[in-house]
């Protein structure tokens, strides 16, 4: 039986598909061809997309498991702006130098940056931004916590604070859904938007 929702093949007596866990045992198989040729009595075209949508759905997720492991060393800071609202920051240390970012909702941006805006999907409600401000180079700027600093002291933010170090997003993430708690957006469930780069 090939299943109506994700169009998985089946075993002939399954009452649940072995990828998705739809219910299958009263659904109708496809109609095979009406002279019988195909693959079991199953129109060819129907198998094949079928097993393409299911090495696409594998792949992606190989590709999501792999994205999630790689090195990426990240810094994580929060800072009082002017208007005492907390600011949550990331700085991602490249090979010489240290890029500061901020994720925010609706804080008015800080200085010129490339901003990249994320969805919840489906709608059409921004989940929230991440602006990147810049980097420092590593000769000039030997640590992640330098280079915040000098990036507070340039914006007038005070009481900055180191709040996590990760290796890559796999360790990052319950940083990250602090943080999106911590804007009122907690759920991970977003989606890519736009970009554009941004002046004050």
């Amino acid at each position: 039986m090939i299943c109506p929702r994700c169009s998985t093949r089946n075993p002939k007596d399954s009452a649940n598909c072995f990828n998705c866990g739809q219910n299958i045992a009263t659904s109708s198989d496809p109609s095979p061809l009406a002279n019988g040729t195909g693959t079991n009595g199953y129109r060819d075209q129907d198998v094949a997309r079928a097993h393409k949508d299911q090495a696409t759905k594998l792949k992606d997720e190989n590709y999501r498991q792999a994205a999630l492991v790689a090195p990426m060393h990240l810094f994580f800071f929060t800072a009082v702006d002017r208007n005492g609202v907390i600011r949550f920051f990331d700085i991602m240390q490249g090979k010489d130098e240290f890029s500061v970012a901020e994720t925010a909702t609706t804080a008015p941006r800080l200085a010129r940056c490339r901003e990249t805006v994320y969805e919840v999907p489906r709608t059409a409600q921004v989940h929230h931004v991440h602006r990147n401000y810049g980097s420092y180079n590593q000769a000039n700027t030997p640590s992640a916590f330098l280079a915040m600093n000098q990036f507070a002291k340039a914006c007038g933010l005070t009481q900055v604070t180191k709040t996590a170090e990760t290796l890559n997003q796999q360790e990052a993430l319950p940083t990250w859904d602090g943080i999106f708690q911590g804007l009122g957006c907690p759920t991970r469930s977003f989606s890519f938007k736009g970009v554009a780069s941004l002046t004050e």
